[in-house]
């Protein structure tokens, strides 16, 4: 291997090929990191993190796993394509990142079987004795448009060593719905994420929105979003394409999706008829028909 890629592989976040790319201004999320190692050094082994949509987990769990960069292996299934959560590809984003701590060189495997997982599993676990524990992140299966149960049996009874020794497990979705899924499942914690405080939300506002903005306006529009990053950066975006703040008190929306749909209704005139057919392949590819 030669000297740059020695220098560009160096953790495990920039070898996992479905790692979320890091907001430009990221809010660090200190308290629910240090919560979720307090949980790990009881005798929790699995932490379920919750939080409706849009509230940051998987930013979260990005902070974490960036965090403990040598010793964190994380899966963020992406739903808006079918290919991003097929098995095989998933099977080859959690087998890099095993075979890059064991070994400390890329996969050169093809095709990866179910023999070359198990003996890779055992050996970092007899790692895992020696050096501490290892943590296995899985973001996004609650978002799954289709064959949710499928994919979760597939890996969290198949791929991920959820019976081993020396593993942690940071799962988001609700515990309830990996009861049949995870043994023992007694032995874990729910983490409830909560939306960004009010200076959380300013301090957003202010690194993320060119226009000037004073204390009463950053605690409306904090109102207004609840405290939702994704409903704040929506709303900043809006914000940054002269969308009036007395438009958006307005159209006040309660919920996720129709921040969303404001925000299209915004732009989609500017759109070219190629522009808009080319999204509209984009969905049909990304949420076909079950």
């Amino acid at each position: 291997m030669s000297a740059v890629n020695q220098e560009i592989l160096v953790d495990l976040p920039s070898i996992c090929l479905n790692f979320p790319k890091p907001p430009k201004n990221e809010i660090r999320r200190d308290n629910f990191i240090s919560t979720i190692e307090s949980f790990f050094k009881g005798d929790s082994n699995i932490i379920f993190i919750e939080g409706e949509e849009g509230v940051g987990k998987t930013n979260i769990l990005s902070q974490f796993a960036r965090k403990h960069s040598k010793k964190t292996i994380s899966i963020f299934i992406e739903p808006t394509s079918r290919y991003a959560y097929e098995p095989i590809f998933l099977k080859r984003v959690f087998c890099e990142q095993l075979n890059w701590i064991l070994n400390n060189e890329p996969l050169e495997k093809k095709e990866i079987d179910n023999s070359y997982i198990s003996l890779a599993i055992q050996q970092l676990s007899k790692k895992a004795k020696r050096e501490g524990d290892f943590f296995v992140i899985v973001d996004g299966l609650p978002d799954l448009p289709e064959n949710k149960g499928r994919l979760t049996r597939f890996l969290l009874h198949d791929l991920v060593p959820t019976g081993f020794q020396g593993f942690k497990f940071i799962i988001t979705g609700n515990k309830e719905n990996y009861e049949d899924h995870i043994k023992k499942i007694s032995n874990c914690k729910s983490l409830p994420i909560s939306p960004f405080s009010l200076d959380e939300s300013t301090k957003y506002l202010k690194q993320n929105s060119t226009g000037q903005y004073n204390k009463n306006d950053f605690k409306e529009i904090h109102k207004m979003c609840e405290g939702v990053p994704g409903k704040l950066e929506i709303v900043s975006r809006m914000l940054n394409k002269n969308q009036s703040l007395n438009d958006l008190r307005s159209e006040k929306p309660d919920v996720l999706p129709e921040f969303i749909a404001i925000e299209w209704d915004q732009i989609k005139d500017s759109l070219s008829k190629t522009e808009r057919e080319a999204i509209a392949i984009i969905a049909i590819v990304g949420f076909p028909e079950s």
